[in-house]
């Protein structure tokens, strides 16, 4: 069915970087807010979390995370260019603070999708020596990418535009990315396995698959690696049921 001229009206306004940038700044300030609610008094953030969750934050529907996730997702898919420049450390810390917290987002398809929107943002793997491949260089390391309508990206076939440089940034210097992300995935690798849906046995592959890219990417990032090999050291038997 082909959409009415105003749903083209309306896709089109969705790609307008004014209104990006305007709906992003909500979001900032959303993610800042949940953030708020989980540190309490102190200023900085501590994980894991408290247990039990804080009941302001028990309290929230789920659709003020979805919701934020799913814009996150449109743009990184059909307007990435357009993150450029924009400043992204709430919503980094966002996600990565919640990817790893069951108890308070208990959803693990809703934390799934900060996989994927980190996948986004993330670096390529190295695809070889080809010569559409582009290089940025950021920091020391060499961040590949594709710029290739049609070519297949890390998490789908949408247009690879480069990563926001904001993102590629706060990935290698940002203490929660560096100190939590990786352990973090690793949980969400296992938690997978029990979803409690009736199709789960289907759908925790297409879940990991999209972990294992992302976990393949900070593998060759120094600073995630040794606190990788940091963690499976100080947690062995965890460690043995992601393997």
């Amino acid at each position: 069915v082909c959409p009415s001229p105003d749903a083209w009206v309306a896709l089109g306004g969705c790609k307008e970087p004014g209104l990006i940038s305007s709906a992003l700044s909500f979001y900032r300030l959303t993610a800042a807010w949940m953030l708020s609610i989980v540190k309490g008094g102190s200023k900085e953030l501590h994980l894991p979390l408290p247990v039990p969750c804080p009941m302001d934050f028990a309290m929230l529907p789920e659709f003020l995370v979805e919701d934020l996730v799913e814009f996150l997702l449109y743009i990184s898919y059909q307007s990435r260019s357009t993150l450029s420049g924009e400043n992204l450390t709430e919503i980094m810390e966002f996600l990565i603070v919640f990817v790893g917290s069951p108890l308070y987002i208990k959803n693990p398809y809703l934390r799934s999708k900060f996989v994927e929107v980190l996948c986004c943002w993330a670096p390529l793997k190295d695809f070889g020596n080809r010569d559409d491949l582009r290089v940025t260089k950021l920091k020391g390391l060499i961040w590949p990418w594709r710029g290739l309508v049609g070519e297949r990206s890390v998490v789908g076939d949408a247009q690879r535009a480069p990563p926001p440089p904001t993102a590629l940034v706060l990935y290698e210097t940002h203490p929660l990315a560096v100190q939590h992300m990786v352990p973090s995935l690793l949980r969400l690798y296992v938690d997978i396995e029990f979803t409690g849906s009736h199709n789960q046995f289907y759908d925790k592959f297409n879940i990991r698959h999209t972990i294992g890219q992302l976990l393949e990417v900070t593998w060759k990032v120094p600073v995630h690696q040794k606190c990788w090999m940091d963690f499976s050291k100080s947690e062995p038997e965890f460690y043995l049921k992601f393997l």
